[in-house]
């Protein structure tokens, strides 16, 4: 069985270590990772993909026939999330879609765990980063439990944000992962 914990606390230090990785390191399978791992890695990364641009239908064959919901911002089940995907839609009609910037992925068995950092920009000059560290349980290479934590991240000088470039060598937390 796995034990979350481990992940936990590993998901948590990597949040607050501010580790910066490039997109295109976030797309890059993981050397070390089983075949399993990269079948759910990838599901996980194309389901964030759909749910970022609030498509039910694009992000419907990643998820198994039953989806957990963990998250008070969504209610459980696929008709929550569909219900809170067609609400994010029409609140950001007419307005530039969040930007996604995938920084870290963690894959181990069952479980996937990611941070990024999503930038909101509706209005003038209403914008905001939100931290999001996601964790996922899947089956057969579907998602079926889904775990949040976000935090908005409050305006900083360059060099002190979660998100900076000079950050990057905090990713020897976890040598290997990507």
């Amino acid at each position: 069985m796995f034990n979350i914990k481990p992940f936990l606390v590993v998901l948590a230090l990597v949040c607050s270590a501010g580790v910066a990785v490039s997109a295109a390191a976030a797309d890059a399978p993981a050397a070390a990772a089983t075949s399993k791992e990269a079948i759910n890695r990838k599901a996980v990364l194309g389901f964030y993909k759909a749910v970022s641009t609030f498509d039910f239908d694009a992000a419907r064959p990643f998820i198994g026939e039953t989806y957990t919901q963990h998250s008070p911002l969504i209610e459980d089940g696929l008709q929550g999330l569909k219900k809170a995907l067609a609400t994010y839609k029409a609140e950001f009609a007419g307005h530039a879609l969040p930007e996604l910037d995938v920084r870290l992925v963690l894959a181990e068995g069952d479980y996937v765990a990611m941070l990024s950092n999503i930038t909101i920009r509706k209005g003038t000059p209403a914008e905001y980063s939100i931290a999001v560290g996601d964790l996922f349980r899947l089956e057969d290479g579907k998602l079926l439990e889904h775990w949040d934590i976000t935090e908005r991240l409050a305006p900083k000088p360059p060099g002190q944000r979660m998100f900076d470039q000079q950050d990057k060598a905090a990713i020897a937390l976890a040598p290997g992962i990507m």
